[in-house]
């Protein structure tokens, strides 16, 4: 006997008015997700399931538009594509995606294990609940959402990041709720093991993964900042902040006394004061004279967004001249780092 707990496809392309009053549905295949021409009768699909479609055959809103009024249909002047759905008896609407590969991606290994265990679940009439263990245990074990929600978690303890989150409505309360527990719980406390189950559970869900990455998308718009590489700076900065100062290693044009000339040298050795100075205040003095730029002192050569990028960042600017220099060094070397090990794997 089938189980009829099983949630079955709750989710539909259409297009719709400004007002989100009307709206025109477009008929998908619900086992591919391709386009059909015009239907009378509408079948809904699984989330996943439309995006993989949409992801892989359209760039943007105008190429989908003129598929489909190759097909047949006449979608009015102004009319938005979106993806209904019904939540609490009222209809609700999400964006369409186009072009995310990593969406792509992570909607492939969660449509492969709904369908796999759907299967499992049905055969041995298991509840729906049931069902979401399996689907979220399997899903857990796969190198792609480990990186994932390693990367969420980055993201979340970014305050920019976490305030732009909590003001914006695609993620639903209990998603926040989640996260504010989590991020508000100590290591090694029942409340912080509690809330990192539950987070888990959360974002081995499509609709909260797509929510999230629709997030990082739209900070990025609106910031210009990529979230992932910000969060990596914050990180670095806490790692900074809380580790013991190391020693100042010197990079290639760091040894600003050997820009001086004798004379100069000379001079600034006669007053007591300079004297006194460690090494590192005594550079500090030279390169306040000599107007060095500390981008120009770096072991990386940096492109003008990125030189704007790092002195946007408030702790950045109040570095010290050589901690920015540090800080910069390590921050390119870290990412070096990661993406070496992610091309290993």
């Amino acid at each position: 006997m089938k189980n009829k707990d099983i949630k079955r496809g709750r989710y539909s392309l259409v297009f719709t008015d400004s007002m989100q009053k009307h709206f025109i549905s477009i008929a998908c295949d619900i086992n591919t997700g391709e386009i059909k021409e015009p239907q009378k009768k509408i079948k809904k699909l699984d989330l996943p399931i439309i995006d993989e479609y949409i992801l892989t055959h359209f760039k943007d809103e105008k190429e989908l538009k003129s598929y489909l009024n190759s097909l047949g249909y006449k979608i009015p002047e102004g009319y938005k594509p979106r993806i209904a759905y019904q939540s609490n008896h009222q209809l609700k609407f999400l964006e369409v995606i186009y072009q995310n590969h990593e969406l792509y991606e992570l909607a492939l290994l969660c449509s492969r294990y709904k369908t796999k265990f759907s299967d499992v679940a049905s055969r041995r009439d298991l509840p729906n609940i049931e069902l979401r263990k399996l689907v979220s245990k399997a899903i857990q074990s796969e190198e792609l959402w480990k990186i994932f929600y390693a990367e969420l978690i980055n993201c979340l303890r970014n305050p920019n990041f976490y305030h732009y989150l909590t003001q914006n409505s695609i993620l639903g309360d209990r998603a926040l709720g989640y996260i504010h527990d989590y991020l508000d719980s100590e290591d090694e406390t029942e409340a912080f093991f509690s809330a990192r189950y539950y987070l888990i559970d959360t974002f081995t869900a499509y609709k909260p993964i797509r929510g999230i990455i629709v997030c990082m998308q739209q900070y990025y718009q609106i910031s210009g900042i990529d979230v992932r590489c910000e969060s990596d700076i914050c990180t670095l900065t806490e790692n900074l902040e809380n580790e013991e100062k190391e020693p100042v290693k010197h990079h290639k044009n760091n040894n600003f006394l050997s820009l001086l000339s004798e004379s100069q040298l000379l001079y600034l050795e006669k007053h007591e004061y300079f004297c006194q100075l460690s090494q590192r205040e005594k550079e500090n003095i030279i390169v306040s004279l000599l107007s060095i730029p500390w981008y120009e002192c770096v072991d990386y050569t940096l492109k003008e967004e990125e030189i704007f990028y790092f002195e946007s960042h408030e702790y950045f600017v109040n570095l010290p001249y050589y901690e920015k220099i540090e800080f910069v060094n390590r921050y390119f070397s870290k990412n070096k780092q990661k993406k070496y090990q992610m091309k290993k794997k």
